[in-house]
C-alpha cells in the first residue's frame, strides 16, 4: 500500500489514518493500492467509509456493495 498524506494533521494521526485505510481495503481483498489521502482529522468510521466508496468505484463494483465489510 502506498500512502500519500500531505497534510500536517498526517504529523499527528498518519499511523492511525494509515491503518484504517490498510485495514479497510485488505477487508476488500485489495493488497496493492496506491491511495492519496487528504483529510482534516475525520473520524475512523468516516475514513472507513471514504475508503470503502473509493475502493469500490475504482473497482466499478460501487452498484453492488460488500455489506458484510462494514
Amino acid at each position: 500500500l502506498s500512502l500519500h498524506d500531505a497534510l500536517p494533521i498526517s504529523k499527528i494521526f498518519g499511523k492511525q489514518i494509515k491503518k484504517v485505510i490498510t485495514s479497510s481495503l485488505n477487508s476488500l481483498g485489495i493488497e496493492n493500492a496506491k491511495v492519496k489521502a487528504v483529510d482534516q482529522g475525520a473520524l475512523d468510521c468516516v475514513i472507513k467509509a471514504r475508503t470503502f466508496a473509493a475502493a469500490q468505484r475504482a473497482t466499478g463494483t460501487a452498484e453492488e456493495p460488500v455489506w458484510e465489510v462494514f
